[in-house]
């Protein structure tokens, strides 16, 4: 998968109401120095161009058990294996303007930089559900479920800082992020309509997503490994709660043609926590 992104903007907007100098010749010769001289663009279009690719791959096995405690009550157990390898390459170019790279981003990788990752964990899934009759079921259910994690489009991790306007140190790569682990409860009942008119669904469901942000000083593997304090700088870990209700329907026309009609409404409420 590949991805390219263009950005044009007038090289005066930049000067001006962007950096705030009166003209595009003091703001080079700040930045560079007296020796270099600002010479405008043809179009006086400064154009940042970023790229990126990306090459994803995984893995995954599920599998789960049945135990049917009286005819119409069903209790299971199941897990999914999942693994995930992702790399993402990102190329910043040098802007053809002799602004140089001041806009977008204050800084050229002079070719693809790259980062690779793999991440893999097991979801587990404990569920009942009861047929009181044959049109309809009632059921719980219970999951921890483990999402990959990925790489920040347009976000570079260094030793140095990278806002010097000039080409990125040795080792820079694209920043990842940590995989999610969500958790989520969900009590519903389905099933179908009096004289085959449709079926329906009600489900309530709250929801549990914790998030790692790596930062400068902290790295989602450090505190998964607990080796670090997380109130320590930056907060590296965040956790989404939600809880909501989602009804859906769908009902048969019982003319010749059987025109359908799907009605869905769902509310939920999202709270967020920083741990």
């Amino acid at each position: 998968m590949k991805g390219s992104y263009t950005n044009g903007i007038s090289e005066k907007i930049v000067c001006g109401p962007g950096y705030g100098y009166p003209d595009c010749n003091q703001l080079v010769a700040d930045i560079y120095g007296s020796d270099r001289v600002f010479v405008p663009a043809a179009d006086g279009i400064l154009t940042d161009v970023n790229r990126a690719k990306a090459a994803n791959w995984g893995i995954s096995a599920y599998g789960a058990l049945d135990w049917k405690a009286s005819p119409d009550f069903t209790i299971g157990a199941g897990a999914r294996y999942t693994w995930d390898h992702k790399r993402f390459d990102l190329d910043v170019p040098q802007v053809a303007s002799t602004l140089g790279n001041v806009w977008l981003s204050t800084y050229y990788t002079g070719g693809y930089v790259r980062a690779a990752q793999a991440w893999d964990g097991v979801s587990p899934r404990v569920y009942a559900r009861w047929a009181p009759n044959h049109d309809w079921t009632i059921y719980l259910s219970a999951t921890k479920a483990m999402k990959a994690g990925g790489f920040g489009t347009f976000s570079l991790v260094a030793s140095e800082p990278l806002d010097d306007y000039d080409l990125v140190p040795a080792g820079t790569k694209p920043d990842d992020y940590g995989k999610e682990t969500v958790r989520s409860v969900e009590l519903g009942v389905k099933g179908r309509l009096p004289d085959g008119r449709g079926t329906a669904a009600i489900t309530a469901f709250t929801t549990s997503t914790t998030t790692c942000r790596p930062t400068s000083s902290i790295r989602c593997s450090a505190v998964r490994r607990s080796s670090i304090s997380v109130g320590s700088g930056a907060p590296a870990l965040r956790r989404r709660r939600r809880c909501g209700l989602a009804v859906t329907s769908v009902w048969r026309s019982p003319a010749p043609g059987r025109v359908r009609l799907r009605p869905a409404i769902a509310a939920a409420r999202f709270p967020t926590a920083v741990v």
